[in-house]
């Protein structure tokens, strides 16, 4: 009589990411971003004053104030987006689970990719964006590193680098 010998298998693992306000990374972005609209202020009153005065001076100080603004908006809104999102990663054996729900809008949207299917894989190690990106035959799938926190981005990193996926670290200083 043969006796089957089963293989162990791993538990489910699930990881949700960090409330915003322990994200890496927060307070000195939201102080850039305060700054940069004081400067902006500080631009617009300055470019208004000269505008009286030297007009061709004060427009052009004025087109860069408003170009600033612009970006300053843009800049903004991306923070505000990414503070609104929460992620969850749920890993069952060969298959990865990457959720996102953005509270500001109620949208959900759920991505799922076996690790069979991943023939590659960049790892951009950063501290405050870290975050790695899974190529599969079909489909990639972005998993944001950065949100989870480092004891679980060290998990997550190990548990597929276990499965023989080819993991490619890209250090920081090359991502432009």
């Amino acid at each position: 009589m043969a006796t089957l010998t089963q293989q162990p298998t791993q538990p489910p693992l699930r990881f949700f990411s960090r409330p915003y306000q322990q994200r890496i990374g927060l307070i000195p972005t939201t102080i850039s971003i305060v700054l940069g609209w004081v400067i902006t202020a500080l631009g617009f009153i300055s470019a208004c004053y000269a505008l009286q005065y030297y007009r061709l001076t004060g427009a052009l100080m004025m087109l860069a104030v408003f170009c600033l603004g612009f970006l300053m908006t843009f800049i903004t809104h991306r923070f505000i987006s990414e503070i609104q999102e929460e992620h969850e990663l749920y890993i069952n054996g060969n298959l990865l689970s990457l959720s996102r729900l953005n509270k500001d809008d109620s949208t959900h949207v759920k991505q799922e990719l076996s690790l069979s299917e991943v023939s590659s894989a960049e790892y951009y190690p950063a501290a405050d964006t870290s975050n790695m990106v899974l190529h599969g035959k079909t489909a990639d799938l972005e998993i944001p590193l950065w949100s989870f926190g480092p004891k679980a981005e060290e998990k997550i990193v190990q548990y597929i680098k276990a499965h023989d996926v080819q993991v490619v670290d890209i250090p920081g200083s090359v991502v432009i």
